[in-house]
């Protein structure tokens, strides 16, 4: 999830030696340079870059150790009514949408789904080939009618 606001735009304009530090701290950290090119950049020694690393991380730390409070804004009921029913008739298109989606699917696996039969096919009786003579087909019966016999018994 993206952010859409950069912390360190956060800070006042005052700040912008602080926001360089925090900055140049974050770019070594995620590997984006390497502490010697920092410092040849900034003019710190590798000692004051350290120095500058651990008091960040400890202020980072001792910040979310912290319990977080909310300042709790005074909404105007209108305008989060109307930011709600905006919302919900977003996510009722979203649904309808989806149960169209589960419609089509169902009817197009539907007719699609058989189970495979594990019986052979019922288009006539099957009877061994050999290799000496081949045997003649035999149109399919009709239900409830005896087989026809045939005239050499073998």
């Amino acid at each position: 999830m993206r952010r859409r606001v950069n912390p360190l735009d956060r800070l006042p304009v005052s700040q912008e030696e602080a926001k360089a530090k925090v900055a140049l701290v974050l770019q070594v950290l995620s590997g984006e340079k390497s502490i010697s090119e920092a410092c040849r950049e900034t003019g710190l020694k590798p000692l004051s870059y350290y120095k500058l690393e651990e008091r960040l991380i400890s202020g980072m730390l001792s910040a979310a150790s912290m319990p977080a409070v909310r300042a709790r804004r005074s909404k105007d009921p209108a305008a989060e009514a109307n930011q709600l029913a905006a919302q919900t008739e977003v996510l009722r298109e979203e649904h309808r949408r989806m149960q169209a989606l589960v419609r089509m699917t169902k009817r197009l696996f539907r007719s699609r789904s058989r189970k495979p039969s594990l019986k052979p096919p019922k288009t006539g009786k099957m009877t061994p080939a050999t290799d000496a003579e081949p045997a003649a087909t035999e149109p399919p019966r009709r239900p409830g009618r005896p087989p026809a016999h045939s005239p050499n018994p073998s």
